[in-house]
């Protein structure tokens, strides 16, 4: 094959042996990405609410692993406050699970040689 003028330096392009590399490199992505979601299942975030009435964690896939009220808050039983509270600490811990994920799934792009372009950077 006669030397691309089009192709940088010059060089030879062979469509099979790019298709080759770019597949590694999405079987290497997928792995990565596995990776990162299995680890992130393991991660927990802790939030509360209520002065610490409810709290709530969550897994670094945004999946509640567990609900604990203080007694406090059920012997009166003040649903209102109950849910009130609930809602609140659910929320905390999702954006704290959300935040966990980013950043473990943020380093998946940043080994890529146009990371930057992908993530919106000039």
């Amino acid at each position: 094959m006669p030397d691309n003028p089009n192709f940088p330096f010059g060089g030879q392009m062979d469509l099979s042996q790019i298709m080759g590399q770019a597949q590694q490199m999405m079987a290497s992505l997928n792995k990565q990405k596995d990776e990162i979601e299995k680890s992130l299942e393991k991660e927990i975030v802790e939030a509360s609410a209520g002065g610490g009435m409810v709290k709530i964690k969550a897994n670094g896939t945004g999946r509640i692993v567990s609900i604990a009220f203080d007694k406090d808050l059920i012997q009166p039983l003040d649903v209102e406050l109950l849910q009130d509270v609930t809602a609140a600490a659910v929320n905390e811990a999702l954006k704290r699970a959300g935040a966990a994920g980013e950043k473990a799934r943020s380093g998946l792009l940043a080994n890529l040689p146009f990371a930057d372009m992908l993530q919106g950077k000039p």
